[in-house]
């Protein structure tokens, strides 16, 4: 999956431009009304706080590894364990589009969309996660 080369630059200059970058990209919309199912957690600022837990050049590399990685479909058309890609219709990280292909290649896959959701599907919408790995 590609990583914006801004994102990509932030990342390894340890700007914390890279996290304000994730975790507004990574949330869809209901994050940033406080739309947690926990009382008092901010989403967004919780996403920020996970990240800068991680020591200097981590999130470069993880970034750049899955930049690099090219033969996911491929891959994903040797997959034969029952799979199901849970996507985020407002992900800005992985595009829905983009999650739906690599989806497409595996053979027998299901594919469940939520609407309005960013990246960070199981901090953002748990519920819903849960429900559609019990589905």
């Amino acid at each position: 999956m590609r990583v914006s080369d801004d994102l990509l630059r932030a990342a390894k200059a340890n700007d914390h431009t890279a996290i304000d970058m994730i975790a507004i990209w990574g949330n869809g919309y209901r994050a940033t009304l406080g739309g947690s199912l926990a009382p008092g957690l901010w989403m967004l600022g919780g996403a920020e706080r996970l990240l800068e837990r991680a020591q200097p050049g981590v999130l470069f590399v993880d970034l750049t590894a899955c930049n690099n990685y090219g033969d996911a479909l491929t891959a994903a058309g040797k997959v034969t364990t029952p799979t199901i890609a849970i996507l985020g219709s407002r992900d800005l990280m992985t595009p829905a589009k983009s999650g739906k292909a690599l989806a497409a290649a595996i053979p027998g896959s299901r594919t469940t969309v939520l609407e309005g959701a960013g990246h960070l599907l199981m901090s953002e919408r748990p519920e819903e996660v849960f429900a559609a790995l019990r589905s």
